[in-house]
């Protein structure tokens, strides 16, 4: 069963990931993914489970304010 708090530790596994790994999507667009691109994907989905969830809305912060997005930070 989905847990807001594994996505949030799969987040912070995730963010320590350095490598870079190119991605098609069934759609054939094309992107790259890092460690902070999969790790906001976890944040994200685990917020959809619950919103209000401590752990999961800090680390996304600290992501967002990491990669300079203050406003999204604060939010």
């Amino acid at each position: 069963a989905p847990s807001p708090s594994t996505y949030n530790n799969m987040g912070i596994v995730l963010s320590t990931i350095l490598t870079t790994s190119p991605y098609t999507d069934p759609q054939g667009g094309q992107t790259i993914l890092t460690g902070t691109s999969l790790a906001q994907i976890y944040y994200t989905t685990g917020l959809q489970l619950d919103p209000a969830h401590p752990h999961l809305l800090t680390n996304l912060g600290a992501l967002h304010k990491d990669q300079g997005n203050l406003s999204e930070a604060i939010q």
